[in-house]
């Protein structure tokens, strides 16, 4: 990893095993995709604050009037994606966005 040209290829190389091996065995696998707003989307009720900055660390839901720290929100969105048949909001239909959603494996 101290050889700045090849550290990139190697860590890439390690999590893919990984996540092969997590295929491989688990049960069941649920991944959610890099670019899925996770702090962007109050948990509570599922409003989508599209101009979110990264800088802003807390927000107000427009809908519900929940105070969300960005951090724990993102949080919270993804233990329940994760743990019930609620699926995350499509944010785009770019096709980076697609190839992460075809590579998602429930089984």
């Amino acid at each position: 990893m101290q050889n700045h040209c090849l550290a990139r290829a190697i860590s890439d190389a390690a999590m893919n095993l990984c996540r092969n091996m997590l295929l491989y065995k688990a049960q069941e696998v649920r991944f959610i995709g890099r670019f899925d707003a996770s702090s962007k989307i109050c948990h509570v009720c599922d409003y989508r604050k599209d101009d979110l900055k990264l800088s802003d660390r807390h927000w107000t839901c427009a809908q519900c009037g929940a105070s969300l720290d960005r951090d724990v929100n993102a949080a919270k969105n993804v233990l329940r994606w994760a743990t019930s048949e609620v699926k995350p909001v499509d944010c785009s239909k770019s096709r980076a966005k697609q190839e992460l959603n075809s590579m998602t494996k429930v089984s």
